[in-house]
């Protein structure tokens, strides 16, 4: 029971710290690009419901489907408490990777307005 508290604890933390990180990917493309057209009321509170509620989707539907892939694993005769491969790869991986790219095609868009921008001589 504690392995299976400290996976669903562990994986929810650090899929919410990578959600910030896209939060925060969204809040530099719309102070950047986006300066004057869009104005985002309520930012902050969108912003944590987002970064906050979708890790927590992500661990309850996945609880809801197998509670047991947060439990630990044997191998060699050893407990571990960490997720399955397919656990891993599929709670934690997949959601940072595409968090990581949307992060680099955010940021690209981001140095594209700034090279424009110092291109033109506007700073």
């Amino acid at each position: 029971m504690g392995c299976r508290v400290a996976n669903i604890f562990r994986i929810y933390i650090i899929l919410v710290s990578l959600m910030w990180n896209g939060v925060e990917a969204v809040h530099m493309y719309m102070t950047l690009v986006k300066v004057f057209t869009a104005h985002a009321s309520y930012f902050v509170l969108k912003a944590g419901l987002v970064a906050w509620g979708i890790p927590l989707f992500v661990v309850l539907i996945a609880a809801a489907v197998n509670i047991e892939i947060y439990d630990g694993v044997l191998i060699n005769c050893t407990f571990s408490c960490r997720l399955s491969t397919v656990a891993f790869y599929g709670l934690f991986l997949t959601p940072m990777l595409i968090i990581v790219l949307f992060n680099s095609i955010v940021f690209g868009l981001v140095l594209r307005v700034i090279r424009k921008i110092y291109k033109t001589g506007n700073l």
